[in-house]
């Protein structure tokens, strides 16, 4: 019964952007027993991307309705699924992040579990990267500022300080990449607190639970270490207002991973502008 729930559920979450693709093993039936009680299983294989009543994904999962909305919300806290407030009542929707265990809010789920971070390893390594995307690309590289020409006035959206100064809000919170490979025992030693989410409401995470509110000028610090550090700053590769940055490191980043170790270039937008060497201005130090 419990193997035929994971299946089924596996099935689901490959069906969605970005997939969930099998590996020859089955370690991702293990992820999923690690990371969903059967009862959580059964239930997201009935859910839609849309927000829906508790009572309306019951009926499709044949559930007591009462049952059905414990059971969504000890998932969305975590992560598993989304969920917010509607008109009358809660309502819950499909996650498209966790097929790829990819969203901030999986960070409980996915990456501070230890168990669960070396099953997740061991899939990305079997089916060689995972629910990497080549088409269309998950993130984009933001290039470091001072080695652009002053041609970048023309493409704003691509400095990731202009970035943050649009913002009224600012945060931080650990690696998802870093803590889940620290915990499968492949860690690096870049730093862990680095990920910036911002936003133009004010206030916004003075009272989350997984992040870290912080100041603009610690946020254009810690962009600035992660530069000087060499880290790769990538955004999602979405259209209109950017609401985090990712300072990636290639040892533990799963799309870094996919470019350098399985040889997958396209999963990640390249920068629109290419580094050069002023060699009458270089002073050869490093």
């Amino acid at each position: 019964m419990s193997d035929q729930v994971y299946r089924a559920l596996a099935r689901k979450l490959d069906s969605i952007p970005p997939g969930f693709p099998a590996a020859e093993s089955g370690v991702e039936l293990r992820l999923l027993a690690r990371l969903y009680t059967p009862q959580e299983a059964a239930i997201v294989t009935a859910m839609r991307l849309d927000y829906e009543l508790a009572s309306a994904i019951a009926i499709r999962a044949a559930m007591d309705p009462d049952a059905a909305y414990d059971i969504l919300f000890a998932a969305a806290s975590k992560g598993l699924v989304r969920t917010r407030t509607g008109d009358t009542e809660r309502t819950f929707a499909l996650n498209p992040q966790t097929a790829g265990f990819a969203g901030f809010h999986n960070l409980e789920a996915v990456s501070h579990d230890a168990e669960a971070a070396e099953l997740y390893v061991q899939w990305v390594q079997e089916t060689r990267g995972g629910s990497l995307s080549d088409a269309p690309a998950a993130r984009r590289v933001i290039p470091v500022e001072e080695s652009i020409s002053f041609s970048l006035a023309i493409h704003p959206y691509e400095q990731a300080s202009e970035m943050l100064a649009t913002a009224r809000s600012w945060g931080v919170l650990d690696c998802m990449c870093r803590t889940r490979t620290g915990h499968a025992g492949q860690g690096c030693s870049h730093p862990l607190e680095n990920c910036l989410v911002f936003t133009p409401d004010e206030g916004a995470y003075e009272n989350d639970e997984l992040i870290r509110a912080i100041s603009q000028e610690e946020s254009l610090w810690i962009l600035r270490e992660a530069a000087d550090g060499g880290l790769v700053h990538t955004k999602g590769n979405i259209g209109g207002h950017a609401y985090n940055i990712c300072n990636c490191c290639p040892c533990c980043c799963s799309l870094l991973r996919g470019v350098v170790e399985f040889h997958r270039p396209t999963v990640i937008v390249h920068s629109d502008f290419r580094a050069t060497v002023d060699e009458t201005a270089c002073e050869g130090v490093w």
